[in-house]
């Protein structure tokens, strides 16, 4: 009996979540924002990441190694009912983010008037190679 349990145990063991520490983070202050607001994040030389902004935090994840990054963090807002056409309501950065400097800090800049937003292209890491993590907090 101690031996089925055992193996009971043992298969039905508890998972463990995955997580990692971000490599690179910026913190953002000032930002008026909502949990429903959608974030887009724009690394030179890596591409776009976007998501709904929810608690105020989002991470990317696929930045090459090795070399500095410039990184621009932009809102967006509907600006019609359909939904398609979108404007950004303000921007953090750009800020170069590297190891040596990997935590920072900046204040949200408000956009009035024609405001593009934010672009960028390129590759990001091979799923198997190394990369690095960045993460955004809004407070």
């Amino acid at each position: 009996m101690k031996s089925v349990l055992l193996i009971v145990s043992v298969l039905s063991g508890c998972a463990v979540e995955e997580w990692r520490n971000a490599d690179l983070h910026l913190d953002v202050q000032g930002a008026d924002w909502d949990t429903e607001d959608r974030v887009r994040i724009c690394v030179d030389g890596v591409g776009i990441y976007e998501e709904a902004l929810g608690a105020g935090r989002v991470a990317f994840v696929g930045i090459p190694t090795g070399s500095p990054v410039l990184v621009s963090v932009d809102l967006l807002a509907e600006a019609d009912d359909t939904g398609t056409v979108e404007q950004r309501t303000g921007r953090a950065g750009p800020i170069e983010l590297s190891l040596e400097a990997a935590h920072q800090q900046t204040s949200w800049q408000t956009c009035e008037g024609d405001c593009p937003i934010c672009s960028a292209s390129g590759s990001m890491a091979a799923d198997d190679s190394d990369n690095w993590l960045f993460t955004v907090r809004f407070q």
